[in-house]
């Protein structure tokens, strides 16, 4: 092997790498064919006694299909190292983008969206990933947008809690994943993260020109109290959805209409239309 060549990490010749939180690293690869992959690896000591197999990992992962997240093509233990091989990806990080100024509202609300999306997903089949933040989405170059390291947690070391309530080690559920992808979109509309150690968020440090069903919905998201937080992404999803419908398209503003409308305060007006056209129906009857 000449000095320029790649260095190798079991089959694969590694291109680059990138350190992920918890001791492991995300690598840019090519396997024996030659094909471009990325490789999750986790931290050393990770191939054996972390309580799950890389085997099992891709199994539980091959059940979620979604455009946000990278499918599973291999698995392996390199190093006493756990090992996932997803599908390439190349880009930058939500982290970088912020770096170059704060995320029009649209375009921040369509990226957690499709986060949001993966989530719900991933949920069903039992994944978390247990430390969503803007180093952890992808805006890949094909205009994707990623969630990286999905169903990897259990292969890395500590890593920062996202909600307050987390225990610095040990699995994270559903509802933190949803509480660290609200603290990353808030993190793209207003260029850093907020959300103080203990969680909360004053409704009057965000920008008044913001509709309020979207200020509403963030102070919902990052709450002191956990009760009283969005804990599935379903509703996360569902809620996002609603408030985007008001902006229109890429680049406008809010658009003509109830804006930020809560999706449940539209619910409710459509039902009092309905009622009160029965009443007048039935005012007009013999």
């Amino acid at each position: 092997m000449s000095g320029t060549d790649p260095p190798r990490f079991g089959e694969w010749e590694i291109l680059e790498r990138t350190a992920i939180e918890g001791g492991g690293f995300d690598a840019l690869a090519r396997d024996a064919q030659g094909r471009e992959v990325r490789l999750w690896v986790g931290q050393p000591g990770s191939g054996a006694g972390s309580g799950l197999r890389p085997d099992d990992a891709a199994a539980a992962l091959s059940k979620v299909y979604h455009t946000s997240l990278p499918r599973v093509s291999a698995a392996a233990v390199v190093e006493d190292r756990a090992v996932l091989a997803v599908t390439s990806y190349r880009g930058r990080t939500l982290e970088d983008r912020i770096r170059e100024g704060i995320v029009p509202v649209p375009e921040a609300l369509d990226m957690v969206r499709t986060v949001a999306a993966g989530l719900v997903k991933a949920h069903r089949a039992g994944v978390t990933h247990g430390a969503v933040r803007p180093d952890q989405i992808l805006l890949a170059d094909d205009g994707r947008t990623l969630l990286l390291h999905v169903g990897f947690g259990a292969f890395l070391g500590p890593r920062e809690p996202r909600a307050p309530e987390d225990p610095a080690d040990g699995p994270r559920s559903e509802a933190s994943d949803v509480f660290g992808l609200s603290r990353a979109l808030l993190t793209a509309l207003l260029g850093s993260d907020p959300v103080p150690p203990k969680g909360g968020l004053p409704p009057e440090s965000l920008p008044p020109e913001w509709p309020e069903g979207l200020r509403r919905f963030l102070v919902r998201s990052v709450g002191v109290e956990a009760g009283r937080r969005i804990h599935r992404a379903e509703e996360f999803a569902g809620d996002l959805a609603v408030i985007r419908a008001s902006w229109g398209a890429p680049g406008a503003g809010p658009g003509p209409g109830p804006r930020g409308a809560d999706l449940r305060w539209i619910l409710a007006g459509g039902l009092a239309a309905i009622v009160a056209l029965a009443l007048a129906i039935r005012s007009c009857g013999p």
